[in-house]
């Protein structure tokens, strides 16, 4: 099979997930609560395994074997890099990545205006790149779903998005925080002071005894919070790629 039909397919499983999450975000739970369906977060499409992702249309499937070892930082840059050619926009440069147990995570953003473009996953066993689900389909107004920017057709010709975001990144901490603070999961979890600007929304860094654990993403326009449930336990991070 050539390589536009594995990338079709990436598509369209990322078009499912989305399909499903957009089902789960009009709900008032997931609006008003502190995580999905107001306990800790987990469980949507059955979640990551240890080896990458078990929905998502098959993303995972199939894979008997239970890896031990994390991706090394280098094998998830070659990975996007490689999904970075295949995509065909040289404004788009890596600029970090983190490794879960789970598989990794990078963030890619343009090169002319240093705001973020999309996130994605890498699977653990295939290296198999594809966009995160969550804020990053369903928030991204320039990459995302909800524009041209992110499905299969016209990728290559992003929207413009939706005008300047009217929750500071300031704001977005606080928010942040809040939501931590009144998690009864979250408890003594921190959000780092720097965010990650999106369009649309923030990504920050969620801290545990100081140290990097997790993430969660801040509506640029309601405030609402999105936890990032599914990358399981932080490995380690790569210094800014750009």
């Amino acid at each position: 099979m050539t390589n536009r039909h594995h990338t079709h397919r990436w598509w369209v499983a990322g078009l499912i997930a989305g399909l499903v999450i957009l089902a789960l975000a009009a709900s008032p739970v997931l609006a008003q609560g502190p995580g999905w369906f107001g306990g800790r977060p987990g469980g949507m499409m059955g979640g990551w395994n240890r080896g990458g992702w078990s929905g998502c249309g098959g993303y995972g499937a199939g894979i008997s074997s239970t890896p031990t070892t994390p991706l090394s930082i280098a094998e998830a840059e070659s990975a996007v890099e490689a999904f970075l050619q295949q995509y065909g926009d040289a404004n788009l440069v890596l600029k970090e990545i983190m490794i879960f147990d789970n598989g990794g995570y990078a963030e890619i953003v343009e090169k002319d205006t240093g705001i973020g473009a999309m996130e994605v996953l890498i699977h653990l066993v295939t290296k198999r790149v594809v966009p995160e689900m969550g804020p990053n389909m369903m928030w991204n107004t320039r990459y995302g779903m909800m524009s041209r920017g992110m499905m299969g057709w016209g990728y290559n010709a992003p929207n413009r998005g939706a005008g300047e975001m009217t929750v500071t990144p300031e704001e977005a901490v606080k928010l942040a925080q809040e939501y931590l603070d009144r998690t009864p999961w979250a408890q003594g979890l921190r959000v780092e002071d720097e965010v990650d600007p999106f369009y649309g929304y923030y990504t920050l860094h969620v801290l545990k005894d100081g140290k990097v654990a997790d993430m969660l993403s801040v509506n640029g326009y309601t405030g609402q919070v999105w936890y990032h449930f599914w990358h399981g336990n932080f490995v380690e991070m790569s210094e800014e790629l750009e």
